[in-house]
C-alpha cells in the first residue's frame, strides 16, 4: 500500500493510503508522537518512516497503520532533516545543535561534529554495489 503523508506546522502527522486520496475520500489517521512541530519526513523502502522535529526527537513510525515504533533522543537542538541510507539500514539526522547523526537499529552510531552553523539537511548518495563492494 502507498501512503500520503501530511506534515504542517503542527505536531500531528496525517497518514492515508493513496488509493483513499485518488478517490477523494476524507479517511485519514491522525496521529501525534511529537511535542513539536515536525520538520522532516523519510521512507524506508518498504516498512518504515522517520520524522524529525523542533522537540528534539526522530520518531520512527510504521506508515501503514500509522503506528509509533520509537522514539530516538540525543539531540540537543531542533532536528531539521532526516534520511535513511539505500539500503534501508541506517538513519541520518541533522540538527539545529550543529550536529548530524547516523543511527543503525535505532541506537545512535555515530555524531558528526564541526559545523559551525545547524545542519539544515542531510543526504545518502544512492548505492553504488559495484563501487561499494571495491571499497
Amino acid at each position: 500500500m502507498r501512503v500520503l503523508l501530511i506534515s504542517s506546522l503542527s505536531t500531528t502527522l496525517i497518514f492515508s493510503s493513496l488509493l483513499v486520496v485518488r478517490a477523494q475520500k476524507h479517511e485519514l489517521s491522525v496521529q501525534t508522537g511529537h511535542s513539536g512541530q515536525v520538520l522532516s519526513i523519510a521512507f524506508t523502502s518498504d516498512k518504515l518512516m522517520a520524522s524529525g522535529s523542533v522537540d528534539r526527537t526522530i520518531v520512527l513510525w510504521n506508515p501503514a497503520t500509522g503506528n509509533q515504533l520509537r522514539a530516538l533522543k540525543g539531540h540537543a537542538g531542533t532536528v531539521n532533516s532526516v534520511a535513511f541510507s539505500p539500503d534501508d539500514k541506517q538513519l541520518a539526522s541533522g540538527s539545529a545543535d550543529n550536529t548530524i547523526k547516523i543511527w543503525d537499529s535505532g541506537r545512535e552510531k555515530q555524531t558528526v561534529t564541526g559545523h559551525t552553523l545547524f545542519a539544515s539537511s542531510v543526504a545518502f548518495s544512492p548505492s553504488d554495489s559495484a563501487n561499494d563492494a571495491r571499497h
